[in-house]
């Protein structure tokens, strides 16, 4: 019985474990978006700016 509890115990902290890293994953990919939309609008800008 006590090893059925420790397995399950592994297999949650394994599930948390996945979870953690995609979560980590959505929040880098979603940094990395908003910075290559920060150096887009910054592009614009230049160009904005040259153009006149």
């Amino acid at each position: 019985m006590k090893e059925l509890i420790k397995e399950g115990i592994e297999t949650d902290r394994h599930r948390g474990l996945i979870n953690q890293s995609k979560l980590e994953g959505g929040i880098r990919l979603l940094f990395v978006s908003l910075v290559q939309l920060l150096v887009s609008l910054e592009q614009i800008l230049v160009s904005l700016v040259l153009f006149w």
